[in-house]
């Protein structure tokens, strides 16, 4: 099998990453700043606008997401007035006259990162090149995927420190004798996992991580405190570092998002002291970690045919898809349509994925652990399965409404899960590699023809009603054609009210 050194600088290497660069440019990046506003890009882009101006504010979420935002805003200055929503918490309504290539700009960029870092870590991970493009693919033609990171919002972000965190912690464990795989990359680990803990808290689950990687360099001691003490130090730096500098640089005092209502009143009276943010901050983590941001949210009536939120168990095969909005064009009897619609070979493919990894790692570890427990793949495939897992069961447990984007990182995990199988199943279970390559391109054939069909929903084109009840294919979706009535979407037995 080739090492790293010659996987990634074989020459049919670059030419794949140059498709994978140029599929996700077309389908991420091209004709972003022209989707009309969206969903929480009315919180987002008047975070954004505070954090340009030094306007002091408390959201639930953390501020490297809108951070990142306003960074595009600043560097673009596409907006005529980047100061209109600085002292109201939202955008109500739809906004009139906002440029949105600016704020855009950075989230759609490392949405479309994202694509090719993927395909790294896949090609790192199984060793072929032709099964890391067709995984990786996956991400690139799934139309809740596109359509979350073609907006100023946190998903894509988040969804870009994940993977890089993946392909770190899978290096990690690759080099576990070089002085870099005791140092240095656990210190990027760590930094990578306080990007993540900085821009939404639901990747928190990602910290498992760390114990992962030291207790594989176990029975060295040494190399494991290490390993350990190198992420902790990065992450912590990171962490706090970004709110540091997230509240110095508030210098006029702003609204308070109604979703802080349980946080510290850090700017009732006055501005922060340098400081004074770090209770503010554990306080902030606590509140998330333990369900108590959010109340104001109220829990999901799915026996309500209007319902947007989607149950957290029907999230893995599709979820309910969430309507955004519909427009109709002036004189046309066609309407406009922005759903964040799932592709279903995507979906359940990776579905698919984290299933035949508890399998197989099942059997694997029975017959033969001793041995397996040394293979970094198989470490790395626990760790992620792991962070699934674990990520899916915190969900479960939050009694509050929550949308279908909430899964979208676990997606991606469960896409990495994938060529993780693959790659352990070619080499402990004798999978025919003609095989596993011939499937692998048929899911892809079928994951691109249905996100043409459901591309509309993705893009904003028109869509006669005939048209559009044409891509309604399963009522669990809970597509509603623009001037059609919502129809209870779960069987009754199914459906649950608010206590």
């Amino acid at each position: 099998m080739m090492n790293d050194h010659d996987v990634l600088h074989a020459p049919l290497t670059w030419v794949f990453l140059g498709i994978i660069m140029l599929l996700s440019y077309g389908t991420f990046v091209h004709g972003y700043a022209d989707t009309p506003q969206i969903w929480d890009e009315s919180f987002y882009i008047a975070d954004a606008q505070r954090e340009l101006y030094g306007v002091a504010y408390t959201q639930p979420h953390p501020p490297l997401g809108k951070m990142l935002i306003a960074a595009g805003e600043w560097l673009l200055d596409a907006d005529a007035d980047d100061t209109t929503f600085l002292y109201v918490p939202s955008i109500q309504g739809y906004a009139e006259g906002v440029a949105f290539a600016g704020y855009r700009f950075i989230p759609v960029l490392l949405a479309w990162f994202t694509a090719p870092l993927l395909f790294v870590l896949l090609l790192v991970l199984t060793k072929r090149s032709v099964l890391a493009l067709l995984v990786s693919s996956l991400y690139i033609f799934d139309n809740a995927l596109v359509l979350q990171g073609r907006s100023a919002m946190l998903d894509g972000t988040l969804i870009f420190f994940s993977v890089c965190s993946a392909l770190v912690f899978f290096l990690v464990l690759e080099k576990k004798s070089s002085r870099e795989g005791a140092f240095r990359l656990p210190l990027l680990l760590g930094a990578l996992l306080g990007c993540i803990l900085t821009t939404k808290y639901q990747g928190a689950m990602m910290i498992l991580l760390i114990p992962i990687a030291a207790w594989y360099a176990l029975p060295d001691k040494k190399r494991a405190r290490s390993i350990f003490l190198a992420a902790l130090l990065g992450l912590l730096i990171t962490f706090f570092g970004v709110w540091g500098v997230h509240f110095t640089n508030a210098r006029v005092l702003g609204p308070r998002h109604e979703s802080s209502a349980a946080l510290p009143p850090l700017f009732d009276d006055d501005l922060p002291s340098v400081f004074a943010f770090v209770p503010f901050v554990l306080a902030s983590v606590t509140d998330q970690l333990l369900g108590r941001v959010g109340d104001e949210v109220p829990p999901a009536n799915f026996c309500d045919p209007t319902e947007r939120g989607s149950p957290v168990w029907l999230m893995p095969f599709g979820g309910r898809s969430t309507f955004y909005r519909n427009d109709y064009p002036f004189g046309s009897t066609s309407a406009q349509y922005l759903y964040l619609q799932s592709n279903p070979f995507t979906w359940w493919t990776a579905l698919a994925g984290v299933v035949a990894a508890v399998i197989m790692l099942a059997l694997l570890l029975k017959k033969r652990a001793a041995e397996l427990i040394r293979d970094p793949r198989v470490i790395f495939t626990i760790g992620l399965v792991a962070v699934y897992i674990g990520t899916m069961l915190v969900l479960l447990s939050f009694e509050r409404r929550l949308y279908l984007h909430t899964y979208l990182p676990s997606l991606v995990i469960a896409i990495i899960i994938v060529g993780a199988v693959l790659s352990l199943g070619l080499r402990y279970f004798r999978w025919k590699e003609t095989v596993v390559t011939t499937g692998s391109a048929m899911v892809l054939v079928l994951a691109i023809v249905t996100f043409g069909f459901f591309s509309p929903l993705t893009y904003h084109q028109s869509l006669t009603r005939e048209q559009f009840e044409k891509r309604d294919l399963l009522p669990l979706w809970g597509l509603t054609c623009a001037d059609c009535q919502p129809e209870q979407y779960l069987p009754s037995l199914l459906c649950r009210t608010p206590n």
